[in-house]
C-alpha cells in the first residue's frame, strides 16, 4: 500500500530511492546493532539444551559448539545425504511460484475483476499475515516433524493456486492472500528450524548458503514461466495449471526428507 502511494506521488524512480534509504534505516543499522551469532555469545544456550562436559582446555571460539550435545555436519557430509536434496527439492516451488505469483499479482487480480488500488491493498496484506503465520508456524515447528510442516504449505500453495480460478470478489481475493501468507510463513519459519535441527548449527553457513543459492536461483526465474504462458496464451490459466505440478512433487520431496543418518 505505501509503495503504491509513494508511485502514485513520486514516480516509480524516486520511490526505488526511498525505499533504498527505508531498508538502511529500517533494517541495516537494527539488525547491526541488536542480531547476534548465537545464543552462546551472550552467555545462553539453545532452548531445551543443556551443557555437557567439555576438556579444560577448551578455550577456541570453534569449541563454542562442543558445549553443547549437538551433532554437526559439514557441508561436504550433508551433501552426501538424501536429506539435504530432499530438502532442497522440496524447496524450490515456493520460492518460484510465490515470486512469480506476486510480481504478477495486480494483474492476475485485474483479470478477475479486481481494481488496480484494490489488488495493491491485497498485496499489502502479505507482510501483517506473514507476520502472524510464522509465529504460529514457529509453535508448530516445536511440536510436529518439520518435514510434515513442510508438505503442508505444498499443500497450502495448491489451495492458493486453485483459488485464483474463483476469484471474482474483494472477498475472495483476501482469502487467497490468507492462504499464500499462510504457506510462506509455514515453510520460512520450518525451513529455518529444520536445517538446523537436521545439521547441526556449526556449519550451517555453509550448507543453508548452498541451499539458499538453489532456491534464490528458482526464485530469479519465478515470473518468467507466467508472463510467457501469459504472452502466449492470454490468460493466466494455462501457467497456473501447468506450474501446479512443482508444488505437487515438492511436497512428496518434503514427505520423503527424513533426518539424517548419524553415520557421516
Amino acid at each position: 500500500v505505501i509503495v503504491h502511494f509513494l508511485i502514485a506521488q513520486f514516480g516509480w524512480r524516486d520511490t526505488w530511492i526511498i525505499l533504498g534509504i527505508s531498508v538502511w534505516v529500517i533494517l541495516l543499522l537494527p539488525s547491526l546493532i541488536l542480531v547476534r551469532r548465537s545464543p552462546e555469545d551472550i552467555g545462553l544456550i539453545p532452548d531445551g539444551k543443556t551443557y555437557v562436559s567439555t576438556t579444560a582446555d577448551s578455550h577456541h571460539e570453534e569449541d563454542e559448539f562442543s558445549k553443547i550435545d549437538e551433532l554437526n555436519y559439514t557441508l561436504k557430509q550433508a551433501l552426501r545425504t538424501r536429506s539435504l536434496w530432499m530438502l532442497v527439492l522440496s524447496s524450490t516451488a515456493m520460492p518460484l511460484i510465490m515470486t512469480g505469483l506476486m510480481f504478477h499479482h495486480v494483474s492476475i487480480l485485474g483479470s478477475h475483476g479486481i481494481s488496480t488500488s484494490l489488488a495493491a491493498a491485497t498485496l499489502g496484506l502479505f507482510g501483517p499475515l506473514m507476520f502472524i503465520a510464522s509465529a504460529i508456524a514457529g509453535v508448530l515447528a516445536d511440536r510436529f516433524p518439520g518435514r510434515f510442516l513442510l508438505a503442508s504449505a505444498q499443500m497450502l500453495l495448491i489451495m492458493a493456486m486453485l483459488w485464483i480460478f474463483v476469484i471474482d470478489s474483494p472477498w475472495q481475493a483476501v482469502v487467497y492472500v490468507v492462504i499464500s501468507a499462510a504457506a510462506i510463513g509455514l515453510v520460512n519459519t520450518t525451513g529455518t528450524v529444520i536445517w538446523a535441527n537436521y545439521f547441526g548449527r556449526a556449519h550451517l553457513g555453509s550448507i543453508r548458503g548452498f541451499a539458499s543459492s538453489v532456491m534464490v536461483a528458482f526464485s530469479a526465474m519465478g515470473a518468467l514461466p507466467f508472463g510467457f504462458i501469459y504472452d502466449w496464451t492470454g490468460t493466466y490459466d494455462m501457467a497456473l495449471f501447468v506450474l501446479l505440478v512443482l508444488p505437487m512433487a515438492a511436497f512428496i520431496f518434503a514427505l520423503l526428507a527424513l533426518p539424517p543418518a548419524v553415520k557421516y
